[in-house]
């Protein structure tokens, strides 16, 4: 499990695109390293007036081994740090599995086993959502309950397992595919619009401009009931992130 350095000079260039292309949310975390090039391109457009700081919302998480009570304010610190912000609008949990506290991200005992921590807590973390893992009874007891629904990975992808990929690509889909054709759009764009309409926010990943700019141009047209359900029953439960499953808090062993 290795942490890639991004390119920070890109990802600042690649949010000065996003907000000139209308994108004022922008998700980011202590883990992806990419604090420093978001902060980046988010100041400058606010410097050239393009933006004031409020028209934009910004997320960052809090990783897995600063979950103690001591931790999450300096972990806050530094990412504000990091971003030259003096806020943010969103502070998550990364993931609910927590490692041992320290310096060490990914902490390990000398036979190579992760340490966890016995922190157990109710909180609020973003959910894999996409057509292979639609998630409808999650999503449904959030609507219930008034909660808004974030979607991380709706374009899905593929399980890492030692430096290699496997599983299904939704963009490969026969089904999405011919959604797609049906209404002239990508098989990302069809993937986006379908969360949407479901009253689930989204938040997609993307290193290109151009993807950037398909990716907001999911509203000028709206998805039939029909093909609503059949995106719905393309669901798998088939879930990309489900790392550590014997950590003693470990949450999808619940029926949702």
């Amino acid at each position: 499990m290795e942490n890639i350095e991004p390119d920070n000079a890109q990802v600042a260039q690649l949010v000065r695109d996003a907000i000139d292309l209308g994108y004022r949310h922008f998700d980011t975390a202590q883990i992806y390293r990419s604090e420093p090039g978001v902060g980046k391109g988010i100041r400058d457009k606010i410097e050239s007036g393009d933006v004031k700081r409020e028209d934009i919302f910004v997320t960052t998480k809090l990783w897995r081994n600063a979950h103690g009570t001591d931790d999450v304010v300096p972990s806050l610190r530094s990412s504000l740090q990091e971003l030259g912000l003096d806020y943010v609008d969103l502070f998550l949990i990364h993931w609910p599995t927590a490692f041992q506290s320290g310096p060490n991200q990914f902490p390990k005992d000398e036979v190579g086993k992760f340490q966890y921590a016995s922190i157990d807590y109710l909180d609020t973390w973003k959910i894999e959502v996409h057509p292979y893992l639609s998630n409808s009874k999650l999503v449904a007891f959030c609507k219930s309950h008034d909660i808004t629904v974030m979607a991380y990975s709706p374009l899905g992808g593929f399980k890492w397992r030692n430096g290699e990929t496997e599983g299904p690509s939704i963009f490969n889909d026969s089904t999405i595919q011919a959604i797609a054709r049906k209404y002239e759009k990508s098989p990302a764009q069809i993937a986006l619009r379908f969360q949407l309409q479901r009253g689930v926010a989204v938040c997609p990943k993307s290193s290109k401009k151009h993807r950037i700019a398909e990716n907001i141009n999911v509203f000028d047209f709206t998805l039939g009931p029909e093909d609503m359900n059949r995106l719905l029953a393309c669901d798998r439960n088939y879930r990309l992130n489900a790392e550590f499953p014997d950590h003693p808090f470990y949450p999808f062993h619940e029926n949702f």
